[in-house]
């Protein structure tokens, strides 16, 4: 899926299913663009699906740079299994929203909605169309549609001060219960790794029946 929009406001939804049609919708799609505004492509869809080749394209053809939005690979050292595009595939287009962060650190998704929108601004104001290559669909919906999250609730507080206080008394018993409910996330979550261990059994808790891979 492609997605045409300018910077706040002007949503198109598209589906294509060859290039040479996706540039011509592209082509016409930034004809029209306010001129105050920023166009903004996004191309979404799932894990190998062909999106990042796409991505390389779209930008080599109007003249754009590439911004990641993926969870995983915002992270240094988690190419393998998460698709991260290689520097060979990149084909010389200049990608951003990789590697900004080590595994043990924190990294959500509005300190990266707030990195994009610097991206997003800079990439335009060189005279270059910015496109967006995802990944994380509530990540892409954060930077295209403005999504802001709620503020935590009292249950969600009480949900993560418990989980905080248990880590301390026995964090292999937090490894435990978020291996119960996502055996999958689990096995990707060292111990040590207090934040994202936390975190993930934080995201189960407040939403059952779905896995980490479910709400990313």
């Amino acid at each position: 899926m492609v997605f045409f929009l300018y910077s706040q406001g002007g949503v198109v939804y598209t589906l294509f299913m060859n290039i040479s049609d996706t540039f011509l919708h592209i082509e016409e799609f930034l004809s029209q663009v306010p001129e105050n505004k920023i166009p903004l492509i996004s191309i979404v869809g799932a894990t190998a699906s062909g999106k990042s080749a796409l991505a390389v394209k779209t930008a080599q053809e109007f003249n754009g740079e590439v911004i990641s939005v993926d969870s995983r690979q915002i992270y240094t050292d988690l190419d393998i299994g998460t698709g991260k595009v290689t520097e060979e595939e990149m084909e010389g287009v200049v990608h951003w929203g990789l590697d900004l962060a080590t595994p043990d650190q924190q990294y959500d998704m509005m300190q990266f909605k707030k990195y994009a929108e610097e991206k997003i601004d800079d990439i335009y104001n060189r005279g270059k169309i910015p496109v967006l290559c995802g990944g994380t669909g509530l990540w892409v919906d954060a930077i295209c549609k403005n999504f802001e999250p709620k503020e935590n609730t009292d249950k969600q507080k009480e949900i993560r001060n418990q989980l905080e206080k248990q880590y301390e008394e026995d964090p292999y018993s937090v490894w435990d219960k978020l291996h119960d409910l996502d055996t999958e996330r689990a096995s990707k979550i060292c111990v040590q790794n207090k934040h994202h261990l936390i975190r993930s059994l934080e995201m189960v808790l407040q939403n059952p029946g779905q896995t980490v891979s479910d709400l990313q």
